[in-house]
């Protein structure tokens, strides 16, 4: 998975965003998505296809996000997603290299249920 750093161009800008309980006043909660950072990325699509799933037509596409490490992209897990060009993404796989590559690699799936 390792790459050159000379083939890295972070020329896109992504959202992640977090999963966030609010307080519903009526002593439930609900679900919500919050901005967690934004940051410079590099977005290729890797494959599509169409599939059926309760008697609806989905037709997911994935993707691998690069970006540059950091202390922000340090506490990113599967159960965050991000948002390129009003795409919703969950992140499915986060590529652990080691604790100092200088690049670290998302794959991630749009067109599903986030």
């Amino acid at each position: 998975m390792a790459r050159r750093a000379s083939t890295i161009s972070l020329d896109e800008r992504v959202t992640f965003e977090r999963a966030t309980n609010v307080s519903d006043g009526g002593g439930g909660s609900t679900l919500t998505w919050a901005t967690y950072f934004t940051c410079a990325a590099m977005v290729e699509a890797i494959s599509g296809r169409e599939r059926a799933n309760a008697d609806q037509t989905q037709s997911p596409r994935n993707y691998r996000v690069t970006l540059r490490r950091s202390s922000e992209t340090a506490g990113l897990t599967t159960r965050d997603r991000l948002d390129w060009r009003g795409k919703k993404m969950q992140i499915r796989f986060i590529a652990d290299e080691g604790p100092r590559p200088l690049y670290l690699m998302l794959d991630c799936e749009a067109g599903v249920n986030t």
